[in-house]
């Protein structure tokens, strides 16, 4: 290092160790520098977390205004699920008049099939808790027949209004003449009850 920058360092030194005023100054002008940049700092922190802010409140703007477009579509789309439903439900005007419906369409279907039916069970069964819809379950017994069989069942999942396979058993542990057991449930909504009249 050149001697007059040794010579300038050292004089440096030496005034920095002789003078307190010195080192408090700059310490004072150091400590005004971090005041600053922390001010800045925060003053940063502060917009972008205003225009984060912005952002959010516009997006929620922006969903709000799509879901409101979206009601038409929503209600056109719970309608058609309703009307699905409807076809899926049996008409009903008694506990009686479905069972006696179900009873002869499937009786109807396994003669058409050439399915025998040895055994039947029917029964009505209450609705849920806070449900409208009953059904009716019935079971099926008979002797089982491939081919036959299997038209028989596709026909009744393709049937409108619907009926659900609830178990299909297959018992071939006599091989010279298997038996089929059957549980089929079909569900339906009675009309509402008739207000009683006001009229005398």
């Amino acid at each position: 290092m050149p001697p007059a920058i040794n010579e300038w360092l050292g004089r440096t030194r030496a005034e920095w160790d002789a003078n307190p005023r010195l080192k408090l100054g700059t310490g004072l002008i150091a400590l005004i520098m971090l005041i600053g940049l922390h001010q800045t700092l925060d003053n940063w922190r502060q917009a972008h977390a205003d225009a984060a802010y912005s952002a959010a409140q516009e997006l929620r703007d922006l969903q709000q205004t799509a879901t409101e477009q979206q009601w038409p579509e929503r209600a056109k789309e719970i309608n058609e699920q309703y009307e699905t439903l409807k076809t899926r439900l049996w008409p009903a005007t008694s506990d009686g008049a479905v069972q006696a419906a179900v009873r002869d369409f499937i009786q109807a279907e396994a003669r058409k099939h050439g399915v025998e039916i040895q055994r039947t069970n029917l029964r009505s069964i209450a609705p849920p808790r806070g449900s409208q819809h009953s059904s009716v379950r019935i079971e099926l017994q008979g002797t089982y027949q491939p081919l036959t069989w299997q038209r028989f069942i596709a026909a009744l999942e393709d049937h409108r209004p619907a009926l659900i396979i609830e178990s299909e058993r297959i018992d071939r542990s006599i091989p010279q003449r298997p038996r089929y057991q059957l549980s089929i449930t079909a569900w339906y909504q009675l009309p509402a009850p008739r207000e009683p009249s006001n009229e005398s």
